[in-house]
């Protein structure tokens, strides 16, 4: 049990709850509840921001046949251990199937994860609910670097889900048995379980003579990093024996060219930076009230480990302003991220203690008003990212690539539907063995299509050899005039050259930026005239099929 002493009553007992012969099982209640917040928050249909990246590497692991030249998926693997754990569906359902299956477990954990922290910390009926209302909002409001712990299936949602385990394991002080879960969260995410272990261990030194002795620890510690280590090894056998001016350049490419929206600090913009300083006040605010209480305050350690390790990021961000490549070297590691889910955790745990602990006989209606504004607040807050997505019903790593413009939703619902045609004739009437070369920002072709394609803006490598020649062939492919062009900035000589270049079988066009018609062979749409947002031609010149057509011009999509 917690124990918490603020005055006559103790916070814990002046915490509002349900009568306790009401309810048979309130955790599996609990647990239920969170579960269908999680599902109404992150429920989008497949595949969401980073899902089309995972799991398609995830049903590679399973199937080597799968898509044989496609250069992303022949990388190395960075994340082993999602790839055997939730890879392995893909072999007999579909890819969106995969994903619900995967994002059902991983939720269910978390949910279930998450009601043991915060009971451990808050011990009322329901108030886990609350809780976890508040910090789903605060995570997608108040992010500093992007980072998010809940949402679709990959890695490091896996990881967190771990790391919240493992965090109710530090609260009831069995350390031992937190760091096999922080072990766990390595094994899925090499970074995000690191960053956590390296955050715990801070906590456990400020904990002070109060602190679990090392040797009552040992097991713990030596499991833990043996599970560990199953993520870290990877990680450092992906540069073992590069060059090392290819490995610079990789994390130049890394750091500067592709991800420094979430790993330069003097990039990220001001609204974020804002954003984030308000969870902090909160944070500062809440700890005041809730600093008495002995679970709060472990997290509040934890916490205060991660944003430590931000504090490094910042302080080298700006000391090595003027030596990329050594900046470069160390930035690429997420110093940001664990900040991103700490400081939401820590303030959502913290927020009922602090209600609880206002003098209740003397600011009734203030209390009462209070407790109305926290619920109502994350209420409101996550209707509304609710009510955008429905209005917005497309997955989000189609959304991320295309976002929604105001008074477009009937001009993005067709584009949509364009683009599953396309890609559903593409994966019924080609070969398998077939590879593409598609427009640069679309990032669900190979979801969708089940085809390889040459190169695409998403899907970076993770091997310093595979990030030089990802981004060699989008400089070459795609530079700044077929970005705002489209491929068909390209001549038509020159789309074959690249073509049989890179042995591409078809060209895939997005009329949207493409406003020529090219003069290859099209096969899609199969009518003559028929007109729509993506057109497929023949990479090669060798005559077309019959009823194949050479199309002079057609009207573009209109706008």
């Amino acid at each position: 049990m917690v124990h918490m002493d603020s005055g006559p009553r103790s916070t814990a007992q002046r915490l509002p709850g349900i009568g306790r012969g009401l309810i048979r099982r309130p955790a599996a209640r609990e647990v239920v509840l969170i579960l269908a917040l999680i599902f109404a928050y992150a429920g989008t249909s497949p595949p969401d921001v980073n899902e089309a990246h995972y799991l398609t590497k995830a049903k590679r692991f399973w199937n080597p046949q799968w898509c044989q030249t496609d250069a992303f998926l022949d990388s190395a693997d960075a994340h082993p251990v999602f790839y055997v754990v939730f890879g392995w569906p893909t072999r007999w359902v579909s890819l969106a199937a995969t994903a619900w299956l995967g994002r059902l477990t991983v939720w269910a954990l978390v949910a279930w994860a998450w009601q043991r922290l915060s009971w451990a910390v808050v011990p009322r009926r329901h108030l886990s609910v609350l809780t976890a209302a508040w910090f789903l909002t605060l995570g997608h409001y108040c992010h500093l670097a992007g980072e998010w712990a809940v949402g679709g299936l990959e890695a490091k949602s896996v990881a967190y889900a771990l790391v919240l385990g493992g965090l109710a394991a530090m609260v009831r002080r069995r350390w031992g048995a937190m760091w096999l879960w922080l072990g766990a969260a390595c094994a899925f995410h090499v970074l995000v379980g690191g960053w956590s272990l390296l955050a715990a261990a801070m906590a456990w030194v400020l904990s002070g003579p109060d602190r679990t002795e090392g040797r009552a620890m040992l097991p713990g510690l030596c499991g833990g990093t043996a599970l560990a280590l199953i993520g870290l090894l990877p990680a450092l056998w992906l540069t073992a024996g590069v060059d090392q001016g290819i490995v610079t350049r990789a994390n130049m490419i890394y750091v500067y060219g592709r991800l420094s929206h979430h790993l330069l600090w003097h990039t990220f913009a001001s609204q974020r930076l804002v954003m984030f300083g308000l969870a902090v006040v909160l944070w500062v605010s809440v700890g005041w009230f809730a600093r008495r209480a002995d679970g709060w305050r472990i997290i509040h350690r934890f916490a205060l480990g991660a944003m430590l390790i931000s504090a490094v990021g910042v302080v080298l961000d700006y000391r090595l302003r003027d030596e990329p490549s050594v900046a470069a070297w160390w930035l690429r590691f997420y110093w940001y991220r664990l900040a991103d889910v700490a400081v939401p955790l820590v303030v959502a745990l913290g927020l009922p203690l602090a209600l609880a602990a206002l003098p209740a006989a003397r600011y009734r209606w203030v209390t009462l008003g209070l407790w109305c504004t926290a619920v109502l607040v994350p209420v409101l807050a996550l209707g509304r990212v609710y009510a955008a997505r429905q209005q917005d019903f497309r997955p989000g790593a189609v959304a991320q690539s295309q976002p929604l413009l105001p008074g477009r939703r009937a001009r993005a619902a067709a584009r949509y539907a364009a683009w599953r045609d396309v890609c559903a004739w593409i994966r019924t009437q080609t070969r398998p063995d077939d590879r593409f070369l598609t427009p640069r920002a679309q990032q669900t072709f190979r979801w969708y299509a089940e085809r390889a394609e040459v190169v695409g803006w998403k899907d970076i490598p993770q091997d310093p050899a595979s990030i030089v020649q990802w981004w060699s062939l989008l400089q070459e492919i795609y530079p700044l005039s077929v970005v705002s062009g489209g491929l068909g900035h390209w001549t038509d000589e020159q789309l074959q050259a690249i073509a049989q270049e890179q042995q591409v079988d078809y060209i895939l066009v997005d009329r949207a930026y493409t406003r020529r018609r090219l003069g290859l062979t099209r096969v899609y749409p199969p009518s003559p005239r028929d007109t729509g947002w993506f057109e497929l031609y023949r990479a090669s010149a060798e005559a077309a099929d019959e009823g194949v057509l050479r199309v002079p011009g057609l009207p573009v999509p209109s706008e």
